[in-house]
């Protein structure tokens, strides 16, 4: 079965967060703000279903506590 999953690279990832730094994007990780990456083939990459998980997941918890 081929893998469907689309993945995403440094680059995305900061235009996903409002055009921010690769810095921050790793700042982010480094605190559990976002998941973490993984390596595939050299490359640093992340699963966009789950970034997407994690920012829907921090809207939740937000309207949550405002509710």
């Amino acid at each position: 079965m081929p893998n469907t999953k689309k993945l995403i690279r440094v680059p995305s990832m900061c235009a996903k967060f409002g055009d921010c730094s690769p810095s921050t994007i790793w700042r982010r990780v480094n605190d559990g703000s976002i998941p973490r990456p993984t390596k595939i083939g050299g490359m640093t990459v992340w699963d966009e279903a789950e970034v997407d998980e994690r920012i829907a997941a921090k809207f939740a918890a937000r309207d949550a506590r405002a509710a």
